[in-house]
């Protein structure tokens, strides 16, 4: 938005917006107000006080203007410049108002305090924010490299934690039982792997796109600590959004021998942190793994899966011109196919152990291929309960706008007693979005996402473009799982809004544009 016949007034709120984005990917990270007591309060007061004072500036730097210069805004000019991603953000807070409206529970609904302040004010912050941000950022890379190395720090932290380390004292009154449940000061390890989810594709990305040996260490350091981290989480959702991301990377980046030698260095990175964290697990004594962290740290074959990808790293550096004339379209394509025919095995088997032979019990890593109430630490036991009071119970206003934003304890309670006291969240987002906000909430924010996804995959010459798509396909995938907070949805929201605003300020090549971008 930024051109050289701007304004005083514009560049006051370019500057606004720039400091509430930078306070938002660093200082929100770190801040808290006792410990990890009360951390997802103190995290969405910080996120409520800091947009409040950004959006009152922000409209006060716009009626200023207008006052003085006059400068009328055209509504058929302003429909005519919303993309396809802004009217999905509108009409989610449209859909979003229509439950807020319904819901049985409008308190509850609005403020999210029977949840994780997901409600409908909240709905209302982060739309006025993406508006904001997306038509007034600039300095992108300056922006997301804050959030790298804010990340960083707060992934150091976390490993130091995880071997016993507490420089912050965050720790001193945790029972020796939580202590396994909490890093660094993002709080739930499932907050710290969310986090990571974000930002280690985004390191990745740029590391692909890097030409300056120094720059692609940098990136590499942040990889590597990333990927120790995510192991040292122990969150199994985390790995699924990994294996995702290392596809899109592959799909994406593997067209020549650059971009091979690049995906045989983040395998090999990702080897390399499970063997440090097998030595450091003979040095000192992390606390207790859990799942695929547990499999890998007691694994003896990625020692051999770490040499051959560092063996497959040296033959790209010298033997480049042998493979420049390889079939990569060719290879990219069959690797789908076997990845697809993967995905359909799991799914066979899971229905196999779940419906045809219930009474065999898998062992290790294939207990996750039965689907029963015990399932994910009773996520299947949930999941199944939402699904049939969605199913079951709902009218049919209440199936396509839900019955309140993070209302789901609200939800269980009401129908099945105070068993279900305990669940504040579905643990799977898109289960969350069809409960609280219905068909329609749930359909406008994959569509929102989606026509993101596909408009930042499409720019092949902004390396932030395709950076930020992996992280939302990164975070997406490991939704399945997880939950929407304020610790890291905030920051999913901030990434797209900087991505619109690539799309809308950054020119395609041969393209004739005045506006000034990175």
């Amino acid at each position: 938005m930024l051109c050289k016949e701007h304004n005083l007034w514009d560049r006051i709120i370019v500057n606004v917006t720039f400091i509430y984005g930078l306070g938002m990917v660093t200082l929100f990270l770190f801040y808290s107000e006792d410990g990890f007591f009360h951390i997802t309060d103190a995290k969405f007061h910080y996120f409520v006080l800091l947009s409040l004072v950004f959006i009152a500036l922000s409209l006060c730097c716009l009626c200023i203007r207008f006052l003085l210069y006059h400068e009328f805004i055209h509504l058929r000019h302003l429909i005519h410049t919303l993309s396809i991603t802004d009217w999905c953000m509108l009409l989610l807070l449209a859909s979003h108002t229509i439950t807020q409206w319904i819901s049985p529970f409008p308190a509850e609904s609005f403020g999210g305090i029977s949840g994780r302040h997901m409600g409908y004010g909240f709905t209302l912050l982060i739309t006025a924010v993406y508006f904001l941000v997306s038509r007034n950022i600039i300095h992108r890379k300056l922006l997301i490299h804050s959030f790298l190395i804010a990340a960083a720090i707060v992934n150091l932290l976390g490993i130091v934690n995880a071997f016993g380390f507490d420089p912050l004292h965050f720790f001193d009154r945790l029972s020796l039982d939580d202590q396994s449940r909490f890093l660094s000061t993002v709080g739930n390890v499932t907050f710290f792997a969310q986090l990571l989810c974000l930002s280690t594709p985004i390191a990745a990305m740029l590391f692909g796109f890097s030409q300056k040996s120094k720059q692609r260490y940098g990136y590499a350091a942040f990889i590597f600590l990333g990927f120790f981290g995510l192991l040292l989480a122990h969150i199994d959702g985390a790995y699924l959004g990994l294996v995702t991301f290392l596809l899109y990377f592959f799909e994406r980046n593997v067209n020549n021998q650059k971009g091979l030698r690049d995906f045989l260095i983040l395998l090999s990175l990702f080897f390399a942190a499970v063997a440090t964290g097998q030595i450091c697990g003979w040095l000192f004594s992390p606390f207790p793994m859990e799942g695929i962290s547990q499999f890998l740290l007691a694994s003896p074959w990625i020692w051999a899966a770490l040499c051959l990808s560092l063996l497959g790293v040296f033959y790209c550096e010298h033997k480049a011109v042998s493979l420049e004339a390889l079939p990569y379209a060719k290879i990219r394509r069959y690797v789908m196919i076997f990845v697809i025919l993967c995905v359909i095995t799991v799914i066979g088997l899971m229905f196999f152990f779940t419906s045809c032979h219930p009474e065999w019990t898998p062992s290790s890593l294939c207990s996750y291929l039965r689907f029963d109430d015990a399932w994910g630490s009773q996520r299947g036991r949930l999941w199944r309960q939402l699904s049939n009071l969605y199913i079951h119970d709902f009218t049919f206003i209440q199936k396509l706008f839900g019955q309140g934003l993070d209302c789901t304890r609200m939800i269980l309670t009401q129908a099945l007693g105070n068993a279900y006291l305990p669940f504040d969240n579905a643990h799977n987002e898109y289960l969350q979005y069809l409960v609280t906000s219905g068909l329609c909430g749930l359909t406008l924010y994959l569509i929102l996402g989606g026509s993101l996804l596909i408009r930042l995959t499409a720019r092949k010459d902004q390396p932030l473009a395709p950076a930020i798509a992996a992280a939302m396909i990164t975070y997406g995938t490991q939704a399945i799982t997880s939950l929407n907070q304020p610790i890291t949805t905030p920051l999913l929201f901030l990434l797209f809004a900087i991505g619109e605003s690539l799309l809308r300020q950054t020119p395609m090549k041969n393209q004739d544009n005045p506006i000034i971008a990175d």
